[in-house]
């Protein structure tokens, strides 16, 4: 997928549009947006069940993702998937 980019703490893979639906199946790229640009990004969390009732607080609906995660939509975080996985 991509190329990956290892940060030493973090890992950073860079995709095409056409591969982001293989890091987040059901995920398409904000329409509109010039390329290159940040489609999406995963953040590690302590606890699943306390990040999607911090998330639901706000208004944001997150959906099921790969792994158990929780994805919030493009259209919900400013552009960028952010899916959340412990």
């Amino acid at each position: 997928r991509g190329r990956a980019v290892d940060t030493g703490r973090e890992r950073i893979e860079v995709v095409t549009p056409d591969e982001l639906e293989a890091v987040y199946p059901g995920v398409r790229a904000k329409p509109g947006r010039p390329l290159p640009c940040l489609v999406g990004m995963s953040v590690r969390v302590e606890g699943l069940k306390r990040c999607k009732a911090a998330l639901e607080s706000t208004g944001v609906d997150p959906k099921p993702g790969p792994g158990g995660s929780l994805l919030v939509p493009a259209d919900e975080a400013t552009g960028a998937v952010v899916a959340f996985h412990t």
